[in-house]
């Protein structure tokens, strides 16, 4: 599977959950919304004295007023059913926009 592919799995998988569903950088001013992002490159997967698979790493961030917030659930749940490696990597409330921002560290 090639970059782009992977990289449009993790967007499909998102806006598959939730239509405010943002690459890099969300747009308006909303108080729920979902923005993702690749990062790097991960550990390659390495055979026969060559690169056989590349793996990309990124960050997916829900910012929400609800607490316990449903869409924590959904997200984490269809990571891991599409067997996207994930990892719930902080939460925090932000004072400035009052809201609660869940960041989980993803590969594919």
């Amino acid at each position: 599977m090639n970059i782009n592919t992977k990289l449009k799995k993790i967007r499909d998988l998102l806006v598959g959950l939730f239509e405010h569903t943002y690459h890099y950088e969300a747009s308006g001013e909303l108080n729920r919304y979902i923005v993702w992002a690749e990062d790097m490159e991960g550990t390659p997967f390495y055979a026969d004295n060559g690169k056989k698979e590349t793996v990309m790493q990124g960050t997916i961030d829900l910012y929400t007023k609800t607490e316990f917030d449903p869409l924590v659930d959904q997200i984490h749940e269809a990571l891991a059913e599409d067997k996207i490696s994930a990892r719930i990597a902080s939460v925090q409330y932000e004072d400035e926009t009052q809201l609660i921002h869940y960041t989980w560290d993803f590969e594919v």
